[in-house]
């Protein structure tokens, strides 16, 4: 284990090399709603997803609820902190995406 590895806190994930897309999605089809739909929750639309990202990296924010899911995550960086998303959608379920996602956009070495 690299010094850098054990002076990170166990809540950030280096997500360098993964598409910033790809990892908002990922994020999204894991995430809880925000509201009761009453079994009809809204459906992710990318384009919309995109938009507000956009918004909230002009804004210096990080995204809250995007479509209608609880985020609660700032993915503008090399590093994510999962302690809002972890909140809402379960311990440990970001760390869960990015390494599932590293197996597709391994680091360099």
């Amino acid at each position: 284990m690299s010094r850098l590895e054990l002076d990170t806190p166990s809540h950030i994930s280096n997500i360098r090399g993964i598409p910033k897309d790809v990892l908002l999605e990922e994020l999204l089809l894991n995430a809880v709603f925000a509201y009761d739909y009453g079994g009809d929750p809204p459906e992710i639309n990318m384009e919309e997803a995109w938009y507000i990202y956009e918004m909230a990296e002009a804004q210096n924010t990080g995204l809250r609820i995007v479509c209608g899911r609880c985020l609660g995550i700032d993915i503008r960086f090399d590093e994510v902190s999962s302690l809002y998303y972890d909140s809402y959608n379960g311990e440990g379920k970001c760390r869960e995406l990015v390494e599932r996602l590293r197996q597709e956009y391994p680091l360099d070495p």
